[in-house]
């Protein structure tokens, strides 16, 4: 279906339309739901490339594009180009947005998860930690489910970095499934 979509969008917009993109991104999160991890890299890979061509350099869904192909960086287990990009994203945001906007607080959280899946457990807390602290000002209400997702994340830290170091590797689990 969403491939249908894309090449009907692609018959009928001009070539550099931005649904076009958006059809593009679609279809990346259907093959990355479907397991199809390789296609959406080249496809979240490609939608990046058409809005860099066609956008202002600090357009919000640079970004976005931007963090969807680092959670397909980290579904496939490339951890440190992940975090590259997820870093790269919450500078863009820095400069761009509110200093509490909730999608800072998801880019400090993606950059934890990161950093705890690539075993710097403090640094992970600490991301975690100013996650939660910034949705809190933001006036999240405390059951809100981002909120009650970047508590989850950030106690998990707290639980692994408490276990002596050679029971770590029992947790073993990383924590992107909570992107």
């Amino acid at each position: 279906m969403e491939e249908e979509a894309l090449e009907f969008r692609r018959r009928v917009l001009p070539p550099d339309h931005p649904h076009i993109a958006t059809s593009m991104g679609n279809l990346a999160v259907t093959y990355s739901d479907l397991g199809r991890h390789k296609d959406a890299l080249k496809m979240n890979e490609e939608v990046l490339e058409f809005r860099r061509r066609v956008l202002p350099a600090d357009h919000p869904d640079i970004a976005t594009s931007m963090d969807n192909l680092a959670t397909t960086y980290a579904y496939l287990g490339r951890y440190e180009d992940a975090l590259k990009v997820h870093k790269e994203v919450l500078v863009m945001q820095w400069r761009s947005l509110p200093r509490d906007h909730p999608d800072i607080a998801s880019s400090m959280f993606s950059v934890g998860i990161m950093m705890f899946d690539l075993g710097d457990v403090a640094k992970a807390m600490h991301n975690m930690q100013g996650a939660v602290d910034m949705l809190e000002r933001a006036g999240f209400a405390a059951d809100h489910p981002q909120l009650v997702i970047y508590r989850d994340g950030h106690a998990h830290c707290i639980r692994t970095d408490s276990w002596p170091a050679w029971d770590r590797e029992q947790c073993g689990q990383p924590l992107v499934g909570l992107m």
